[in-house]
């Protein structure tokens, strides 16, 4: 008897961290989209000597917003905000 509900709590309690992981899992990956209803286009831009993610926010999506950054990084499979000259991000911009 004493067995058999030690595997039932070992079953709560995996199941239990199995649901926490999935949850973590979907924040980390909706984190810095913008709502779906929104329209968005994706515009392609050149990283020019002397942009941070938060200039190319600000100058071409008119947004520094912490979602916006996080939705350029994610766009972008960047995993930090460091970015060279030359490289070819596709920035999302909310249309109205």
């Amino acid at each position: 008897m004493r067995r058999k509900r030690s595997k039932v709590k070992e079953g709560i309690i995996l199941a239990i961290q199995i649901a926490a992981v999935a949850f973590l899992f979907h924040a980390a990956v909706t984190v810095g989209l913008p709502p779906k209803s929104t329209p968005i286009e994706y515009i392609t831009y050149t990283v020019q000597p002397g942009d941070t993610l938060w200039t190319i926010a600000d100058n071409i999506a008119n947004d520094t917003s912490e979602r916006q950054i996080r939705a350029i990084q994610n766009e972008n499979s960047l995993f930090n905000s460091v970015i060279m000259p030359g490289r070819k991000l596709s920035i999302p911009v909310r249309t109205k």
